[in-house]
């Protein structure tokens, strides 16, 4: 009895394990990134015929859609591009994406009405010598902080600038007074220094 429980414990055990992983991986799958715009570029020129795999999965839970491109050997970049352009434009809708040829080997795939509601993947390539990338290609959003007013009155940009060497203006001396003289004593002769003694008098 106790071997045959532990039987069904096992077989219990591994299901829940298998229906976990199975779940991860489906969660995996749609975890894709959503953008509005894809850029797809092509590099490289095909040494063998092949065929590029990509996946285009909606955003809102609908079925993904694959489409399937043929490569020829020996084609162009720009050959491969608007391969890939024709045949994705074949197979979406295009009331909802718009497919169109970028600048050299590259396609622009977008919604029809600028929501970023879609993800586009390549899955699989067979092709040799092809380098096929996809990337998201929404363009950036316009900065939000408005331009700087201009102000009422505009600042003195000039500084004041240093008088160069030697141009200096020398102040204003200021006046200087002659000093104060002393009038020589009455009946010294002319000449005489003030403080000489009185001539001797006349004999009589």
């Amino acid at each position: 009895m106790k071997s045959r429980a532990t039987v069904i414990l096992i077989a219990l055990v591994a299901s829940l394990a298998g229906l976990a992983l199975g779940a991860a991986e489906a969660f995996g799958a749609t975890t894709a990134p959503l953008s509005g715009k894809w850029n797809i570029q092509a590099a490289g020129k095909p040494t063998s015929s092949g065929e590029l795999l990509f996946r285009m999965t909606p955003g809102d839970g609908r079925d993904p859609v694959e489409v399937t491109v043929s490569v020829i050997a020996g084609a162009t970049e720009d050959a491969v591009a608007r391969k890939i352009r024709t045949t994705l434009g074949s197979r979406l809708r295009g009331d909802q994406f718009d497919v169109q040829m970028g600048q050299g080997s590259n396609v622009i795939v977008s919604d029809a009405h600028g929501r970023p509601n879609f993800s586009l993947e390549l899955v699989d390539s067979d092709v040799d010598n092809l380098r096929v990338t996809v990337q998201s290609a929404t363009p950036v959003a316009p900065p939000t902080v408005p331009e700087h007013a201009v102000p009422a009155t505009q600042p003195n940009s000039e500084l004041p600038q240093s008088p160069a060497p030697g141009s200096t203006v020398p102040a204003t001396a200021p006046p200087q007074t002659a000093p104060p003289q002393t009038a020589p004593p009455v009946g010294a002769p002319s000449g005489a220094p003030a403080n000489a003694p009185p001539p001797p008098p006349p004999p009589g």
